[in-house]
């Protein structure tokens, strides 16, 4: 499946306001397993949202959502 990813603050990278990338993922994955495939350590992470509405670790994803991972700024 595929989801929308914007990364913010220090999460972006190279002094970026953010970032984003379409990542492929497989069925079932949660925003714990977007943030391992995306290297990112569950203590960088002060906010994920799925489509808008403050999402947990173990939310699962589905193909087509849209996740804003924040993190310090």
């Amino acid at each position: 499946m595929r989801v929308q990813v914007t990364l913010r603050g220090a999460l972006a990278g190279d002094g970026l306001p953010q970032r984003r990338m379409d990542v492929l993922l497989p069925w079932g994955a949660t925003v714990e397993h977007l943030m391992g495939h995306l290297s990112i350590s569950s203590e960088d992470v002060q906010m994920a949202l799925i489509n808008g509405s403050p999402a947990r670790r173990t939310t699962a994803l589905n193909s087509g959502d849209r996740v804003v991972l924040a993190g310090p700024h």
